[in-house]
């Protein structure tokens, strides 16, 4: 519902009020035109990212990072920092099936340049992909500095 402010006394209008409709108009047509043009670029205020991603383990100079890559349905953890961490990695998301899936993976082998892929499968196209990267001591040890990201496969 809309209220008019400018109310007719007589045969004449009378003045707006401060904080009139007209300044309220200006406003929302300026929020209109905000949202038209991030729609636009394709700018969200959701936390879902189409496309490719990039988290980091969230330890000081990160030692580690998982990689996704929509096109193709790939995901691959790496470890970045020569410090006798693991980097572990997971992945859920919708299949192409609409079965829920998930994927693990770690890279133990140092900070040698290579990354370990995870073994995912055809995602479902638009569906929400679930990103984790952490850091580990050792296999059996609990997570820590762990980043979370949900894409867009």
């Amino acid at each position: 519902m809309q209220i008019n402010e400018n109310v007719t006394v007589g045969n004449f209008p009378a003045k707006p009020r401060r904080g009139s409709a007209r300044k309220r108009t200006f406003v929302s047509s300026l929020a209109t035109l905000a949202l038209a043009s991030a729609a636009a670029l394709g700018i969200s205020p959701g936390v879902a990212y189409a496309g490719d991603a990039t988290i980091y383990t969230g330890d000081s100079g990160p030692g580690g990072k998982l990689i996704f890559q929509a096109n193709g349905d790939n995901a691959w953890v790496c470890d970045i920092k020569a410090d006798s961490n693991i980097v572990y990695g997971w992945a859920s998301y919708t299949a192409a099936n609409g079965k829920k899936e998930y994927a693990l993976m770690h890279d133990a082998d140092g900070a040698n340049g290579n990354c370990a892929q995870l073994p995912t499968s055809d995602m479902k196209e638009g569906s929400n992909v679930l990103l984790e990267v952490c850091l580990r001591a050792n296999l059996d040890s609990p997570t820590k500095y762990c980043n979370t990201r949900t894409a867009t496969a």
